[in-house]
């Protein structure tokens, strides 16, 4: 499997290019599927909150054209991947006081992380 470029990824996520998406998952998901695990959540909820985040960051790249990560794509992707997680939490009413990291994580000063058509994650999540 040939690594891809930051800026590579972004396209790729953009275009919806298999190769690009089952890179992400295969190089990205192992560390999300611990956090997930590791702070009071299932392997179904690390698959769910992994695919969210990916929608999520489609949706954003999608609206806007000069989407920029400061940060490396595994850093980006396991903050939004907390965000959604630990939001998670809260609906569910489990305290998130203690929540054990292992990746360094950037704070998410909005909120573009809410998923609004769920036809869209639908249609992604069946063809990916």
């Amino acid at each position: 499997m040939s690594e891809f470029s930051i800026e590579e990824i972004i396209e790729g996520i953009r275009k919806q290019d298999n190769n690009v998406l089952e890179y992400v998952y295969n190089k990205y998901y192992p560390t999300i599927h611990n956090f997930v695990v590791l702070n009071q959540g299932s392997s179904d909820d690390a698959k769910d909150i992994f695919q969210e985040s990916i929608i999520v960051i489609f949706k954003k790249i999608k609206s806007d054209k000069r989407f920029l990560i400061n940060s490396s794509f595994k850093t980006f992707l396991y903050s939004v991947s907390r965000h959604l997680w630990l939001n998670q939490l809260r609906n569910r009413k489990i305290a998130d006081t203690n929540i054990r990291d292992q990746q360094k994580f950037i704070e998410l000063q909005e909120e573009p992380f809410k998923i609004e058509n769920h036809d869209l994650r639908r249609s992604l999540y069946q063809k990916h």
